[in-house]
């Protein structure tokens, strides 16, 4: 059951993902994310987001070479793996009717498919 609620969500959020424009908070994570890990930590005070979440966007836009696509779709996948966690708590605290009705609209959100596929830390705050 989780592996196609984790289907369905992926493919929602892998719809609307593309690399044609990046909004200004976008090119703000972009910026601080080619800049050193040491100097993110150092210049903490004058970002309003966590350092540990730029530095974990930081080590991913090396991985990814910064390619904005597949950050995107980076994002997209961590904001359905959610969805299974999701499910797995739903289900331990009522039932798996509950859990998939939970699950189902996180899946349908506008918000969370809109959050999981921008250039920034909120997929990846998700699990936390």
């Amino acid at each position: 059951m989780w592996f196609y609620l984790f289907t369905l969500t992926l493919c929602l959020r892998l719809i609307y993902t593309s690399d044609t424009s990046v909004w200004l908070d976008e090119g703000y994570s972009l910026y601080f994310s080619q800049i050193s890990a040491f100097e993110i930590i150092r210049n903490a005070h004058l970002d309003s987001n966590p350092p540990l979440g730029n530095v974990l966007f930081h080590y991913l836009s090396l991985y990814f070479d910064g390619n904005i696509i597949q950050l995107r779709i980076f994002g997209a996948v961590v904001s359905s793996t959610t969805s299974i966690v999701l499910f797995a708590l739903a289900s331990k605290l009522a039932n798996k009717k509950i859990a998939l009705y939970v699950v189902l609209l996180k899946a349908i959100s506008a918000y969370d498919i809109g959050y999981a596929t921008q250039l920034r830390i909120y997929p990846y705050a998700e699990l936390a």
